[in-house]
């Protein structure tokens, strides 16, 4: 990673996405192993932690062990110029917003696939619109 952030533009920015699945070892790893390469972290991307078989899953499996590890990782972040992107099972308005309470910085991030495969363009409407902030559109 410390070979990429120089090849970027001004503009591009290089975030990490950690898997919902690790330990807090190695969350610690990751972060110290990458800190001083990357602007952010994303959390988190599909778990190979369920029941469906071999490879991963994304979608609502994925809503709860995410949100622990955005926390976890917010925690380890907190003060610090690092963004971070929620990410993993955000179908909803609901949950984007419950989401975007554990972000540092000021210009909340979210992430989103599953929801807007199942939900369509409608669902990001619903997030662009006054229902998605929590007190109208003019505050953010």
């Amino acid at each position: 990673m410390r070979f990429i952030k120089p090849r970027l533009g001004l503009w591009q920015e290089l975030d990490i996405k950690i898997s919902p699945d690790l330990t807090d070892k190695e969350i610690d790893r990751s972060i110290k192993d990458t800190y001083d390469f990357v602007d952010g972290y994303v959390t988190t991307n599909a778990t190979t932690q369920h029941n469906f078989g071999i490879g991963s899953a994304s979608g609502d499996i994925v809503y709860a062990p995410s949100l622990r590890m955005q926390k976890k990782v917010y925690e380890r972040l907190k003060g610090t110029d690092k963004n971070i992107t929620a990410c993993g099972g955000i179908n909803s308005r609901e949950r984007a917003l419950e989401r975007i309470e554990f972000e540092p910085q000021e210009d909340k991030r979210i992430q989103t696939l599953t929801g807007l495969l199942y939900g369509g363009p409608g669902f990001i409407t619903d997030l662009k619109s006054g229902k998605f902030y929590k007190n109208g559109p003019e505050d953010n």
